[in-house]
């Protein structure tokens, strides 16, 4: 059981210390520990945006963000836009007045303090830029077309706000099923005892450890929480001999920022834009959507397709590289031991190399992959070698199309044999029935992915 763990952090311009269990969400440390209601209880999943706050100026779900990740931290809640007085002085909040952005404002602070992050990093977002900022929040009554004009209108006068500093103090005495144990770094593996004893889990963002948790699924979550959010060794990208490196505790949006990836795998960029919303992606790590072994899981396609392996580290002290088409054994369980994480992913790069991303989904965000497809190619003198071509969410886990793979390779640009490929995909597909798609839809959904990102591929227009 998880013993209480005293954690300090910055909040709205002053200081804050709280004595909880560490894995409890700072959304039930802001509402009952501090009283600050304006930050909302909505779904407890991510997906509502109610809950949103701003974490080192980044915005995330306090629903799913450990308080003991707050460690440190600078968090500003909706709070810190209110000066107490009897009228709204912050432009922002006047924005949304003026402009009827606001109806039974219960989704309102989770879309102004989105709103915050998106103007505290971009001062002139597009549209564009707006919308995919809200993908995150949902709101029922007002609809999207208010809100995007507030915003509009607000990027000209916003400023973070400077509230009155206070003292927050509060002790929340509850006893937890989920004990977190931090590790500084890799080698104090070895000195957790006999993990076979724990049901046990590892723990960087916690997107979807959390989901678990708030749902009472504790045949998920495990008894033991192993953080690794702060070892430096699965943090990082780089590029060495020819490889791509990427630390395991990369978050979706930092792939999404990082010239590397952009340069050498933009399969992966595309599919990383695609993963939840933008307070998802700031959490939610590449390790952990590997170790998850989802047969939607966003980053398999995509690095199959690139020859991709896994680094991982046992607490015997032990590592090992695998393959990552060879790290799922069946849906949601990886070939890993107990004690054993993902530490890095690494593929080999080229400057010819071309990779692209295919997802079908019925929303633009918070939505699993129908069908996912991942393709990747060198270009030699017109002539496409070293294929890579891999499909999720039509299986039991994401695989290679080995068949289509040595079909392409060799082939001129001019004539890559698409009808074959699709059908050799078609053929490895083994796509599910159920309340998301029909077999059928999916398997129309392989033939305009694989078209879509082989006529992107050969066009040069790929991300």
């Amino acid at each position: 059981m998880s013993k209480e763990t005293t954690i300090s952090f910055k909040l709205n311009g002053g200081s804050a210390t709280v004595t909880a269990p560490p894995s409890m969400s700072l959304l039930r440390v802001l509402r009952e520990g501090f009283q600050l209601t304006g930050t909302k209880n909505g779904c407890g999943e991510g997906e509502c945006g109610a809950c949103t706050v701003l974490v080192d100026g980044e915005s995330v779900n306090a629903c799913l963000f450990p308080v003991c990740h707050a460690e440190g931290r600078q968090i500003y809640t909706i709070e810190a836009f209110d000066d107490g007085s009897d009228t709204v002085t912050h432009p922002l909040l006047n924005e949304f007045m003026v402009h009827g952005a606001v109806q039974c404002g219960f989704c309102t602070p989770g879309v102004v303090m989105t709103t915050a992050g998106l103007l505290h990093t971009k001062p002139s977002p597009t549209i564009e830029a707006i919308k995919e900022a809200l993908a995150g929040n949902l709101c029922r009554c007002t609809g999207y077309g208010s809100i995007i004009r507030a915003v509009q209108a607000a990027k000209n006068t916003f400023f973070m706000p400077e509230p009155e500093p206070r003292e927050y103090s509060c002790q929340i005495a509850e006893t937890d099923p989920v004990d977190i144990i931090p590790l500084k770094n890799l080698e104090e593996l070895a000195n957790l005892g006999v993990l076979e004893t724990w049901d046990m889990r590892f723990i960087s963002g916690g997107t979807d450890l959390m989901v678990y948790k708030n749902c009472c699924d504790y045949d998920k979550t495990g008894d033991v929480w192993i953080d690794l959010s702060q070892c430096s060794e699965i943090h990082g990208i780089r590029v060495e001999n020819s490889k791509l490196y990427i630390g395991a505790g990369t978050t979706w949006n930092e792939l999404v920022r990082d010239p590397h990836v952009r340069q050498y795998a933009p399969a992966l960029v595309s599919a990383a834009k695609q993963v939840g919303s933008n307070q998802i992606r700031a959490r939610g790590t590449l390790g952990g959507n590997l170790g998850n072994a989802s047969p939607a899981g966003d980053a398999y396609p995509p690095l199959i397709a690139l020859g991709a392996e896994v680094k991982t580290c046992a607490s015997d002290g032990n590592h090992r590289e695998i393959p990552v088409d060879q790290l799922v054994v069946r849906p949601g369980k990886t070939c890993l031991n107990t004690g054993e994480c993902i530490t890095e992913i690494s593929m080999s790069i080229g400057s010819k190399m071309r990779s692209g991303f295919f997802k079908s989904v019925p929303r633009c965000a918070q939505a699993l992959a129908k069908v996912s497809v991942a393709i990747a190619f060198k270009i030699d003198d017109n002539i496409i070698r070293t294929p890579g071509i891999a499909l999720g969410a039509v299986g039991k886990k994401a695989f290679r199309v080995i068949n289509a793979e040595q079909f392409l390779d060799g082939r001129s640009v001019d004539s890559p044999g698409i009808d074959d490929i699709v059908s050799a995909c078609i053929e490895a597909a083994e796509p599910a029935e159920d309340f998301r798609a029909t077999r059928e839809y999916r398997i129309h959904m392989i033939d305009v992915g694989v078209r879509k990102t082989m006529n992107e591929l050969l066009s040069g227009h790929s991300e």
